[in-house]
């Protein structure tokens, strides 16, 4: 049973009982007066009874429905089909008149209406006469019009009663779901459907005709508008007021409990008239969010249908569609005085025992579809699986051994990674703390340096990016002697030249090394640039030894030792040295 519960429409499930616990509320508000009025102090009389049908329905739905196979409905068809056809005759005798028609047999502790059964009944047997017709390939036509015979036969006999609202209902039950079966191409079925749609249009154009088979009172239904213009009439007197219901709840109701129209103005508050009763108590906008709702619900049974791997499934499900949605459908257009009234009761939310029995069992056979298509779903991938591997267990085992040694591995390699991202973490933050002390004071050397260079102006170093200090470009501005500050991009040649040997002393000067080559470094400068910059080579005389590669004189002056490369002969290089200082002596 569990793993059988695991494969139902979950959100489906929900939606119907919370429309069932509002049903039972509002039957309860909607009917105590008249359950007072009819059996005297009694005010829990309809609430009690519909539980009781609920309560059963359940019992039916969880312990025979949905451990009931489907193909097995095949068994009790054609007996539930004679005993409809059985009761329905047999109401002409035994029958009791309720609201103008014979449609109940009373057996003292509670009513049956069979009409109810038949929307059911008449699914199921669709279901299962057309899933064998397409299992074995019958093309005989005939064969195919059986159902819509006995169907004929059924609303025959509830039009009679005369009931023409279940008869309407039973037989756009049945059109409607005959239209929703899936046709194959080359099907006789297509042939068959537009045949019906001709009847049932022909159908509608004599019903509306007027025709003499019609009583009275039916033909007064079938003038359902300017209800409140026919106050006198029974259709103008109960569409009148609930349109006084409805508008009396506004937006958000007058309260629970606190409806007028339930003081016998409205008759049949707590069955067909129990939406205008809600909309009263708990407001227009629950009236809406209970219409959102059952459109959500007719969507998953929807949903349901189409996924439906054989033809049985797919029209019991599509069956229920409609059987709940002609309900929904029929219920409030006639309250709205959109269509005729025709005593039709909401799902879940009205009352009536053989109607919230049927409704009930109906929805635990969608949801037995559901089941089925779900284990269908599951042996499609297992079959698609292919082959069961025998020796699948020990390579089982031997992939697992693998699988948790390399695991082990996994775990080395990330606790190493992440010893070695705090490392760096902490690396990056000591080279934060060094870049940024090294920076200022370069910054501040190079000022200075660049003024002894260009004999005044200043300079400036900045980062680009500041708060991104491992990831920041530097930036030099420069403002030589008697210009104004710019980016050193714009500087002349020779300017660029001395402020890159500005920012070169600038860093020996916070850092300085023992040996530094430099290649022609002051090619651009003019003489008083090359002097200077000998000038300043002098001052890091003690500190760092320099090896310069020159063609400027200038520069030669002030170096201790020169060696010079020669060609005396064609192809023969020479090196000739001499030290300054001795010569200087």
């Amino acid at each position: 049973m569990k793993k059988i519960l695991s494969k139902i429409d979950i959100q489906l499930f929900i939606m119907v009982i919370l429309y069932i616990l509002l049903g039972l509320v509002m039957i309860y508000s909607a009917s105590s007066v008249t359950a007072v009025v009819r059996y005297g102090y009694q005010p829990y009389h309809f609430f009690i009874r519909q539980a009781i049908f609920v309560l059963v329905a359940f019992f039916i739905g969880f312990f025979v429905i949905l451990r009931f196979p489907t193909r097995n409905y095949a068994l009790f068809t054609w007996p539930l089909i004679f005993l409809l056809i059985g009761s329905l005759a047999l109401l002409f005798v035994k029958g009791k008149i309720a609201g103008g028609a014979i449609s109940w047999f009373d057996l003292k502790y509670f009513k049956v209406q069979p009409s109810e059964f038949a929307k059911s009944i008449l699914i199921v047997f669709m279901a299962i006469y057309y899933n064998k017709l397409h299992y074995k390939k019958v093309k005989n036509m005939f064969a195919y019009f059986i159902p819509l015979l006995f169907a004929g036969v059924i609303i025959s006999l509830i039009f009679m009663q005369p009931d023409l609202g279940s008869a309407a209902i039973i037989a756009g039950i049945v059109f409607l779901t005959f239209i929703s079966i899936p046709v194959v191409k080359g099907n006789i079925m297509k042939y068959i459907k537009v045949i019906a749609i001709g009847v049932v249009i022909f159908a509608i154009f004599f019903l509306y005709s007027g025709n003499s088979f019609l009583s009275s009172v039916q033909k007064g239904r079938l003038n359902f508008k300017n209800p409140c213009s026919r106050y006198t009439e029974t259709t103008g007197y109960q569409v009148c007021n609930g349109f006084i219901a409805i508008n009396n709840g506004g937006l958000f109701g007058v309260g629970l409990g606190n409806s007028t129209q339930k003081y016998l103005y409205l008759p049949e508050a707590h069955t067909d008239f129990i939406f205008p009763i809600i909309v009263e108590e708990l407001g227009l906008v629950v009236g809406i969010l209970i219409v959102l709702g059952y459109a959500y619900m007719l969507s998953r049974i929807l949903r349901i249908a189409k996924r439906s791997e054989n033809l049985r499934c797919s029209i019991l499900a599509y069956g229920t569609f409609w059987y709940f949605a002609l309900h929904i459908l029929v219920n409030l257009l006639g309250v709205l005085a959109l269509i005729p009234l025709t005593g039709v009761p909401l799902p879940f939310l009205s009352y009536g025992g053989s109607f919230t029995l049927n409704a009930i069992i109906m929805f635990f056979v969608v949801e037995r579809v559901n089941v089925e298509n779900n284990i269908n779903k599951t042996k499609r991938e297992i079959k698609s699986l292919g082959d069961v591997n025998v020796g699948a267990i020990e390579e089982y085992d031997r992939v697992k051994e693998r699988y948790e040694f390399l695991n082990k591995q996994k775990e080395d390699l990330i606790n190493a990674e992440n010893v070695l991202l705090e490392i760096i973490t902490e690396m990056d933050d000591i080279m934060k703390d060094k870049f940024s002390s090294t920076f200022n004071k370069i910054k501040e050397a190079f000022n200075e340096t660049f003024r002894k260079l260009f004999n005044g102006g200043k300079a400036e170093l900045k980062l680009t990016d500041p708060s991104n200090i491992l990831e920041t470009g530097i930036d030099i501005i420069a403002l030589p002697p008697g210009k104004k500050l710019q980016h050193i991009s714009l500087l002349s040649g020779g300017e660029k030249t001395l402020t890159a040997i500005a920012l070169l002393f600038s860093i020996l000067k916070v850092r300085p090394v023992p040996f530094c080559i430099l290649d022609e470094v002051e090619a651009a400068l003019d003489e008083v640039n090359v002097d200077n910059f000998g000038k300043y080579l002098k001052e890091f005389k003690g500190d760092t030894q320099f090896i310069i590669i020159t063609h400027k004189k200038k520069t030669m002056e002030y170096a201790d030792v020169l060696y010079g490369i020669t060609m005396q002969e064609s192809g023969v290089s020479k090196l000739v040295s001499v030290k300054l200082e001795e010569l200087k002596n």
